[in-house]
């Protein structure tokens, strides 16, 4: 059981209704779409162990509903999804997992704007959050995220932004700590370099943020420089690259000297390294693809502090036809912390993954999918490796209530 409820669940609820209520009296361009999406699965490790590889027929039936208003100053979003898990083996590992996030983007003056995003996300699987880390967990876990944004146009060439954030992980069993909590604050700059070639601008960001844990705490503070670029139509890059100054801190079981009294053995160390991000991007008629690469001080999904995280994805996509597409993507993720760098235990995992899939959409809003997946992830430290092999096809169907 989660300790910690959602507060920011209610909040999303409330948003929906009241959007969806005001909506139609002014929006210039209001959509509500209710759907409905039916995966069948098979998984031959469900639960993404090195030994115990079970299998097992899953069946996810996933209701959503997706709210969208966008006029001349406002533009909101709001989407609700329940995924419905049914294991054909293992009946107690049915589970309800849910995804609700909003965000919206108010232009106050014409050069000034307010924004903001809040989610809340329940995961039960093992390989809940592979495609973002690169990390597996026997924990369910709950997570939250809000976010506030101001940005502004300084000059005729320069604009600026402000924001803060707040992220937090609740874990289903009370007795590891693992449990997250992370503020940030973040200055962003961007810089018109059309002079120099058209679609050229400068980036530049500082940002500090805290990470707590239940016996750890984790600092960062943030300098980068970057450039985005859209060469074309088609293609657009964006990079970033700068410096990190990381201070992490251990609390230890307390010790007892000899003839003395209990005194904690706290740890602390201080590091400097880098973090640099790239994402390119191609999108032609019949073709598109993506690369990105990131590199980072992260938190440990389902452990106690965070690692060092190198991030490499890319994925193809090809139109064989007007309603039949295929796809391929893989990524490359490795983690790595020393005992006591910026976790508690010592952490060295490689993953490695792949999947090929087809789409065969028979309207805009009827698709059929197919999809492979293979994932590996090798852990240096136990000295195992732990391979899960799916394949599922989902029927998915919206209907537009409104859509003005």
């Amino acid at each position: 059981m989660f300790r910690d409820p959602c507060p920011g669940l209610a909040a999303l609820w409330i948003g929906t209704l009241l959007l969806a209520a005001a909506a139609p009296a002014r929006g210039d361009e209001f959509r509500l779409i209710p759907g409905v999406a039916l995966k069948e699965e098979f998984n031959d490790n469900i639960l993404f162990s090195a030994r115990d590889t079970r299998s097992s027929f899953i069946s996810t039936l996933s209701p959503k509903l997706s709210l969208s208003e966008r006029s001349e100053r406002l533009d909101a979003k709001l989407e609700t999804v329940l995924d419905l898990l049914l294991y054909a083996r293992d009946w107690h590992l049915n589970s309800v997992e849910q995804n609700h996030a909003g965000q919206a983007h108010f232009r106050v003056t014409p050069l000034f704007g307010l924004g903001g995003e809040a989610g809340y996300s329940r995961t039960t699987r093992p390989d809940g959050f592979l495609e973002t880390t690169g990390q597996v967990t026997s924990l369910s876990s709950a997570q939250q995220h809000y976010s506030l944004k101001g940005d502004g146009v300084l000059s005729e060439k320069l604009t600026g932004s402000l924001s803060y954030a707040y992220q937090q992980t609740d874990y289903s069993d009370p007795a590891v700590a693992a449990d997250y909590r992370a503020h940030s604050a973040n200055l962003g700059l961007a810089y018109d370099l059309a002079a120099l070639a058209p679609g050229l601008k400068g980036t530049g960001s500082f940002g500090y943020s805290t990470n707590l844990f239940a016996s750890a705490s984790v600092d960062m503070y943030r300098a980068t420089l970057g450039l985005s670029y859209a060469l074309h139509e088609l293609w657009s890059v964006q990079s970033e690259a700068g410096a990190l100054l990381v201070h992490s801190a251990f609390a230890r079981q307390p010790v007892l000297p000899a003839g003395g009294t209990p005194r904690a053995a706290p740890v602390s160390n201080f590091e400097v390294g880098w973090t640099a991000s790239l994402a390119l991007s191609y999108r032609g008629e019949l073709d598109s693809a993506g690369l990105s690469f990131s590199h980072g001080i992260q938190s440990a999904y389902g452990q106690s502090g965070a690692v060092q995280r190198t991030a490499l994805s890319a994925v193809l996509r090809r139109r064989l036809s007007y309603q039949l597409s295929a796809a391929l993507s893989g990524g490359y993720y490795a983690n790595s912390s020393r005992q006591d760098q910026f976790a508690s235990q010592a952490i060295d995992e490689n993953t490695y993954q792949a999947a090929p899939s087809l789409r065969y959409e028979f309207s805009r809003d009827l698709a059929l999918e197919g999809k492979y997946e293979f994932a590996l992830v090798k852990d240096h430290q136990s000295g195992t490796d732990s391979r899960r092999n799916l394949v599922f096809v989902r029927l998915s169907l919206q209907w537009p209530l409104f859509d003005q």
